[in-house]
């Protein structure tokens, strides 16, 4: 059987998740800490990194599906 690891493009889908990730809690982190984190920003981040995760999970090369 083929034993490799999901990819993007080469690129491991753990690394991208976890700048995904990264992306969002910077977001809201930093707009916390400038005290203008709003119900409306905290939304647009989230939709964002899910809309992020879809494009992700749909691109992605899962094996062993091939």
């Amino acid at each position: 059987g083929n034993s490799e690891k999901a990819t993007l493009g080469g690129t491991p889908i753990g690394s991208i998740i976890v700048t995904i990730t990264y992306y969002f809690l910077w977001g809201v982190i930093s707009h916390k800490l400038d005290k203008n984190l709003s119900k409306k920003v905290l939304s647009e981040y989230l939709l964002f990194t899910l809309v992020f995760f879809v494009i992700l999970f749909i691109t992605a090369k899962w094996l062993p599906i091939s």
